[in-house]
């Protein structure tokens, strides 16, 4: 289908996600489809953008589907859902979290293990947030020093240090808490 046109850097910007059975794709103009594995046939698709009332963000959607439990999680940046949840078998909303009224960012959104307990990291456009995988509650937010920038890497955990290092871009530097 239509992909994201840019002169400078065309076509898809997020590796697919694969299951047991199925194929995820993310489409940099926020199409998100299942496909089966072994036939290639489409099993669901939605609009992200659409669905959840986000922005088509500048160089378009970056970020590979993440794979939690029955789930798969991506960031849409909607008013309607900054981080959503969906049903990996048939597309149905889960989950939806907001609250920070961003855009999406260009980094993955990964679970991490914190305290024995799982952590869904997403990036936003100008936070990191720390959300539970289950419900797409909100546990806190990081902004500094990306409030006049934009995060576009995922975040890179160091279990040595116990901490979250990221990056931002165009010349607004990087973090780590």
């Amino acid at each position: 289908g239509p992909e994201f046109q840019c002169p400078i850097y065309p076509g898809t910007r997020s590796t697919v996600t694969v299951d047991a059975n199925r194929v995820y794709a993310l489409s940099g103009i926020g199409l998100l489809s299942a496909f089966d594995l072994d036939s290639g046939d489409k099993r669901w698709s939605r609009n992200i953008l659409k669905d959840f009332n986000g922005p088509l963000i500048t160089y378009g959607l970056a970020e590979s589907p993440l794979m939690y439990r029955n789930t798969v999680i991506c960031t849409p940046g909607g008013l309607d859902g900054e981080v959503v949840a969906l049903d990996r078998e048939s597309g149905k909303t889960v989950w939806t979290s907001t609250g920070t009224n961003d855009a999406a960012g260009y980094g993955s959104p990964l679970i991490v293990n914190y305290r024995g307990k799982d952590l869904l990291l997403a990036t936003l456009h100008h936070f990191l947030i720390g959300i539970d995988p289950v419900n797409g509650r909100q546990f806190w937010r990081y902004t500094e020093p990306f409030s006049s920038g934009r995060i576009c890497l995922t975040p890179i955990i160091s279990r040595e240090h116990q901490g979250i290092f990221l990056m931002g871009g165009e010349m607004c530097g990087g973090g780590a808490i």
